[in-house]
């Protein structure tokens, strides 16, 4: 993927997993939406590697008031990544807005599915085939 978005970062270590891919990849660049303070006090994003940080854009605040700009000013997507608030109106909420922005043939990805239904309440919703990986859904958008 070339535009990745993810929400919610926390100390970065699935942060961390996505840039050493895109790293790999030789190509890409992941913007992160993250609010300011984390459990511990701790820096959003610490345990992420100064190395890759070269592909990576942080973005401080609330993703109900960052998502929908970033996305309008990206255009279009090829991975959106939710690992934000899990609550059932917040994860549908997100994916409803990064869909129209996800390009076809990308990925609409989501930690912690199985705690609410909102991943595969969407991805029915909108006819997306997806899997179950543990516990991370992964929708391709066609």
């Amino acid at each position: 993927p070339d535009t990745v978005v993810e929400t919610g970062v926390c100390y970065g270590d699935s942060t961390s997993f996505i840039l050493e891919a895109l790293g790999k990849n030789g190509t890409g660049k992941l913007h992160s939406i993250d609010l300011p303070s984390q459990p511990d006090d701790r820096d959003v994003g610490y345990r992420v590697p100064d190395r890759l940080s070269d592909q990576w854009t942080l973005h401080l605040g609330d993703s109900k008031n960052l998502l929908p700009t970033l996305l309008s000013d990206l255009g279009s997507i090829d991975l959106f990544h939710h690992d934000s608030l899990h609550t059932y109106e917040h994860m549908l909420w997100e994916y409803e807005t990064a869909y129209p922005a996800v390009a076809e043939g990308g990925v609409i990805g989501s930690h912690d599915i199985l705690y609410k239904t909102a991943f595969q309440d969407f991805a029915g919703e909108y006819d997306l085939p997806w899997t179950q990986v543990v516990n991370e859904g992964i929708a391709v958008v066609e």
